[in-house]
C-alpha cells in the first residue's frame, strides 16, 4: 500500500468518526457531545447556550464538570448585558488588551460589579469561589435595578463562618433567592463559600437568575425619562459655581461644570476657570415610591480628561470631574409634589433658597447624588 493511499484511508476514517460524533450529538438533541439529555444540568446548559451566555470549550464539548474562572464569569455577565462597548484601561496589571475577557472586566469594574483580588490584580484565570460568584451576581442584580432585599438564613449552614465578611450579604441574598443551595457532605448541607463552581452549576444558576427576575420589570426608564425635560442645576455656595445637566428620553445626558476664579494667578495667566464638559447615560431605574425613583450612572465620559489644563488669552482653564455626579453611581429623582418628609435633609440644604421656609412639598423636579451631597433643581428649558 502506497503512502498516499494510507493518508487517504486515514482521512476517510477521521471524517467517518467526526460525522458519527455529530450524528450522535444531534440524535440526543444536545448541542454538546458531553451533555446528554438525562444529565441533571441538561436544560440549564442548553438554556445558557441558546441565550448566548455560555459557549462550549471546543470540539463540540461543554465540559460541564470543568471549573469556572473569574474571567469566564464576568464575560457571561457582560454578554447578558448585551456586550456594551468600553474603552480599555489598565485597571488591573494582569488584564491585558485583546483577551476574551478584557472588555468584560473593564465594564464590570466600571459598574462596581467586581473588584480585584488584591491591589492592581484581578486574577482572570483564577478559579472562582462560590462566595465570589454570589457577590458578582448580587452586584449585577443591583446594577440592573432588581430587588436585592431577599435574605436567607446563613446560620443553618454549619460552615457559614468560613465566608468572608464582604460576601455575607450577597450569600444571604443568593440563598434567599434560591440561586445557590447547599452542598451535600454526608448528612449535612454546607454553604462551602470557598469552594469552586463548575460550569454546569453556573449554567443552572443563570437559569434560576433569569427565572427569578423574569416577572420583575427591568426598570422604569421610559416612565421616568419621558418626564425629565427640565434643565437641571446644582449650585455652589453663593452661586459662584454650578453644574448644569440635561437628560434626554433615552437616558443619555450632557452637562458642564464651571467655576470662575479671577483671583488665581500664575507665570502665564491672570484668572482661572475650573471646567468640566461631560456626557453619559442613566439606567437601572427603580421606583422607590409614587414620587421618588432611583437611577444609576451607567456611563460617564469627558470631553477633556480631568487633570488636563490649557492657557488661552492669559487665562488658565483647568479640567476637573463632573462635580455633583462623579462620586456617585446611584441618583435619587424626586417628582414635583414629593412630600418634604421624604426629602433627605442634605438635599433640602442644597435647594432651600429656591423654596419658602415652610414648604410642604417639592415644586420642581429634583436630583440628589448622595455620595456627592449634591442636590439638583429642575428648571424649564
Amino acid at each position: 500500500m502506497t503512502v498516499k493511499m494510507k493518508k487517504l484511508i486515514t482521512l476517510i476514517l477521521a471524517a467517518i468518526m467526526l460525522v458519527g460524533a455529530v450524528v450522535t450529538a444531534a440524535a440526543d438533541g444536545s448541542p454538546f457531545t458531553d451533555v446528554k439529555e438525562k444529565r441533571w444540568s441538561y436544560s440549564s446548559i442548553v438554556y445558557a447556550f441558546e441565550k448566548g451566555y455560555m459557549d462550549g470549550v471546543g470540539g463540540g464539548k461543554f465540559d460541564p464538570a470543568g471549573t469556572m474562572t473569574r474571567g469566564m464569569v464576568v464575560t457571561v455577565l457582560w454578554r447578558m448585558e448585551g456586550k456594551p462597548g468600553v474603552e480599555f484601561k489598565n485597571d488591573f496589571t494582569d488584564v491585558k488588551s485583546g483577551k476574551y475577557y478584557s472588555s468584560a472586566v473593564i465594564w464590570a469594574k466600571d459598574n462596581d460589579i467586581v473588584n480585584g483580588v488584591s491591589e492592581g490584580k484581578f486574577d482572570p484565570n483564577g478559579k472562582i469561589t462560590r462566595e465570589q460568584l454570589a457577590t458578582m451576581l448580587y452586584r449585577y442584580a443591583d446594577f440592573k435595578g432588581y430587588d436585592v432585599t431577599a435574605s436567607g438564613d446563613l446560620s443553618k449552614f454549619p460552615d457559614a463562618g468560613k465566608a468572608h465578611s464582604y460576601a455575607k450579604t450577597a450569600l444571604a441574598w443568593a440563598t434567599g433567592k434560591g440561586l445557590i443551595g447547599g452542598v451535600k457532605s454526608g448528612d449535612k448541607d454546607l454553604l462551602d463559600p470557598r469552594g469552586n463552581a463548575t460550569r454546569e452549576q453556573f449554567a443552572a444558576i443563570l437559569k434560576r437568575f433569569d427565572d427569578a427576575f423574569a416577572e420583575e420589570p427591568e426598570d422604569y426608564s421610559d416612565e421616568l425619562f419621558s418626564q425629565l425635560t427640565d434643565h437641571f442645576k446644582y449650585f455652589g455656595t453663593f452661586g459662584f459655581w454650578s453644574t448644569e445637566l440635561d437628560i434626554y428620553p433615552d437616558g443619555s445626558f450632557e452637562g458642564e461644570f464651571s467655576d470662575l476664579n479671577m483671583g488665581a494667578t500664575g507665570p502665564s495667566y491672570q484668572g482661572e476657570t475650573i471646567i468640566s464638559n461631560f456626557s453619559g447615560r442613566f439606567g437601572g431605574v427603580k421606583k422607590v415610591n409614587d414620587t421618588t425613583y432611583s437611577m444609576r450612572i451607567l456611563e460617564l465620559s469627558y470631553e477633556v480628561e480631568p487633570g488636563k489644563e490649557r492657557i488661552e488669552d492669559n487665562h488658565r482653564y483647568a479640567y476637573t470631574e463632573a462635580v455633583g455626579l462623579a462620586r456617585s453611581k446611584e441618583i435619587l429623582v424626586f417628582l414635583p409634589g414629593t412630600p418634604r418628609k421624604n426629602l433627605p435633609d442634605k438635599y433640602i440644604d442644597c435647594v432651600s433658597f429656591l423654596m419658602p421656609p415652610d414648604f410642604e412639598s417639592l415644586s420642581f423636579y429634583g436630583l440628589f447624588s448622595e455620595n456627592d451631597n449634591a442636590g439638583f433643581a429642575g428648571f424649564e428649558r
